[in-house]
């Protein structure tokens, strides 16, 4: 029953700040919404999916950014044109129109990891 509730949640693109009030609003109409017979055991796993949820969500974020960096860093050396003396604001025309450049989010974050 639990998990037919989580996986209701899931395939509705529940949002996992959302209130459960709002929640509802989205998952009410649907059969698994029953799964539970009571409000309070809905509750209960709703917010047991929330929370497991946002967990998932940050450490994916986590990931994305290791990730990017990572891939930011390997475009640096493939790139010929940037050598180790070179000023980031120089570099910048050279790998600017690279999604591994936009990648990273700000540019600050940038100038960062070329230094």
């Amino acid at each position: 029953r639990s998990e037919a509730f989580k996986k209701l949640l899931d395939d509705k693109k529940v949002d996992p700040d959302m209130r459960w009030e709002e929640a509802m609003k989205i998952i009410i109409n649907d059969e698994r919404y029953k799964a539970f017979k009571s409000v309070g055991e809905r509750k209960a796993t709703f917010q047991e999916w929330c929370d497991k949820k946002r967990k998932q969500l940050k450490e994916q974020a986590l990931m994305d950014r290791r990730r990017a960096r990572e891939d930011f860093m390997a475009m640096l050396s493939e790139r010929e044109e940037i050598t180790v003396n070179m000023s980031y604001k120089k570099a910048v025309p050279y790998i600017e129109r690279d999604s591994r450049f936009t990648a990273i989010e700000t540019e600050r974050d940038r100038e960062n990891l070329f230094e």
